[in-house]
C-alpha cells in the first residue's frame, strides 16, 4: 500500500512516518508514502493557500486552485475514476473505525488530504473526495 498525504505542513507529519509501527513497515516494503507539500501548487510568490470564506463568515478556507494542482499531480483526477481513493480529514467527516480502517488497509493507495483553516472549498471535495473522514469530534494542532 502506498500512502500520499497532502498537507500545508508536510514536516510535521514525517516523523510519523519515520519512527514506530509505521517505519518498521516502510523497512519490510508493506507500505510506501509521500508526503506533498500544498504550497508548491501555490502560483503567487508568496505560496498563498488561504481566502476568506465566500458570501462572508467567520475563518479562511483552503483555495481550490493549489489543493486541485496537488490533487491532479498525485493522480486523483476530477474528470474521471481514479484508482485512488482521496480521503479528506475533516471534524464533520463519517467516524473513523475499525471497520473503516479494514475497508481502507484493501486499497492500493490512499490520497490523505489534510485540512486546514475552517476547511477546504467544497468543489474540491465535490469533485475529487472519496471520502470524509473524521478521528473524532475536536481539531488538533496545525493537521485536522
Amino acid at each position: 500500500m502506498k500512502i500520499t498525504v497532502l498537507s500545508l505542513f508536510p514536516e510535521i507529519l514525517e516523523g510519523f512516518f519515520e519512527s514506530s509501527i509505521m517505519a518498521k513497515a516502510v523497512e519490510r516494503g508493506l507500505m510506501s508514502y509521500e508526503l506533498v507539500n500544498i504550497r508548491d501548487f501555490a502560483i503567487d510568490k508568496h505560496r498563498k493557500c488561504d481566502d476568506e470564506v465566500f458570501g462572508g463568515g467567520a475563518g479562511m478556507l483552503m483555495l481550490p486552485a493549489p489543493l486541485s494542482r496537488a490533487l491532479e499531480s498525485v493522480g486523483v483526477s476530477a474528470d474521471g475514476p481514479s484508482t485512488k481513493r482521496a480521503i479528506y480529514v475533516t471534524p464533520s467527516g463519517r467516524l473513523f473505525n475499525q471497520a473503516m480502517a479494514a475497508e481502507f488497509s484493501r486499497e492500493a493507495e490512499l490520497v490523505i488530504v489534510c485540512g486546514r483553516y475552517e476547511g477546504v472549498d467544497q468543489r474540491v471535495i465535490d469533485r475529487y473526495i472519496d471520502d470524509e473522514v473524521s478521528i473524532g469530534d475536536y481539531v488538533l494542532s496545525s493537521e485536522r
